[in-house]
This record gives structure tokens, C-alpha cells and sequence, in this order.
């Protein structure tokens, strides 16, 4: 069925999964207020992606490495590749599957980090050091900062830097939570 949607229909059907009420809180208990700040985010994410257009080709020059990776060659064969071929084997399904693939995976990893943040707050500060309110508004800074959203949108692989720095911290603080 992907196959016969263009790409609004396609975006319409992703905005309205994680609209539906029913379906979001089978996976995160969250309150309301954190639930339309989540949306929201991801909403903003992808209206970006759909509606605007970066000139920086960084996400070009990673997804061409990948078309090199499924000939069997290098990536590096593209004279300006400069990034870890981990990056061009992560874009190997723009050539299947739709060319912002790469796009819409950073940004759900982008969304992901918002969770890792909640969760790093959630165990260095107890509810007595600092409220419920003020995590919600630090989440929420996350969540709709235009920068945040620039980086993840335009196919930025910052974003997966920084999921993997926040594993590592959270990892780190599974004593505190205990």
C-alpha cells in the first residue's frame, strides 16, 4: 500500500497514528499535556520535512554512499564522502523505499532522544528537587526547539550522536533510580 500513496497521503497517515489517543498511550503512560507536546513535536517535524527545502547536501552525499554500498563498493568512492559508513549503510532504503527515508528516521530518533531526556530528568531530579512542571517545560524545550528540529529534519546525523550520548548517561544513572 506505500507504494500507492503519495508523499502528503503518506504524511497524513503518520500524523493521524500518532493522533490517535487509543494507540499512543498503549506505549507511554504520559499525561496530556506531555502527549500534545510530544505530538506536537513530531507534527512540527514532519510539516518541516514536507514543506521545507535545506540547499546543505550533507544527507545527498550520505545517501549517494549508499547507492555506492549497494554496488558492493565503498562509499568512500564519492570524492566528498566524509562520514562514517555506518551512516551510508542507514541510508540504504532511500533507494527502496522513499528518498527521505534517512529523513524520517532522524527524525523519529530525534523523538526518541526527547524520551531520553525525560528519562535522565526523571533520575537525576526526584519530584521534591524539581517539579513535575518545570520537567515538562525542559522536555518541551527539547521537543519544539527550532534548532532541534532543523537538525533532525534536514537528515542531520546529530541526532543519532546525540541518542548515543544520552543512552550513555542514562545508562550511567541506573544506580540513582535504584
Amino acid at each position: 500500500w506505500y507504494y500507492e500513496l503519495d508523499e502528503k497521503q503518506i504524511i497524513m497517515k503518520i500524523i493521524f497514528f500518532f493522533s490517535s489517543r487509543r494507540r499512543h498511550t498503549r506505549f507511554l503512560p504520559v499525561s496530556w499535556a506531555r502527549r500534545c507536546v510530544q505530538e506536537t513535536g513530531f507534527i512540527a517535524r514532519i510539516l518541516v520535512l514536507v514543506f521545507v527545502h535545506y540547499t546543505d547536501i550533507d544527507y545527498n552525499v550520505i545517501s549517494e554512499g549508499a547507492s555506492y554500498v549497494l554496488q558492493g563498493q565503498s562509499p568512500f568512492k564519492r570524492h566528498t564522502y566524509r562520514y562514517s559508513p555506518l551512516f551510508a549503510y542507514m541510508m540504504i532504503p532511500n533507494h527502496f523505499i522513499h528518498e527521505d527515508f534517512g529523513k524520517i528516521l532522524f527524525i523519529l530518533i530525534d523523538m526518541l532522544n526527547g524520551v531520553f531526556f525525560r528519562r535522565i530528568l526523571d533520575k537525576i531530579y526526584t519530584d521534591q528537587e524539581l517539579s513535575k512542571k518545570k520537567k515538562d517545560g525542559l522536555e518541551t524545550l527539547w521537543l519544539v526547539n527550532p534548532i532541534v528540529i532543523a537538525c533532525s529534519t534536514r537528515g542531520s546525523s546529530d541526532t543519532l550522536i546525540v541518542l548515543l550520548c544520552l543512552i550513555v548517561i542514562d545508562l550511567s544513572l541506573i544506580h540513582i533510580s535504584e
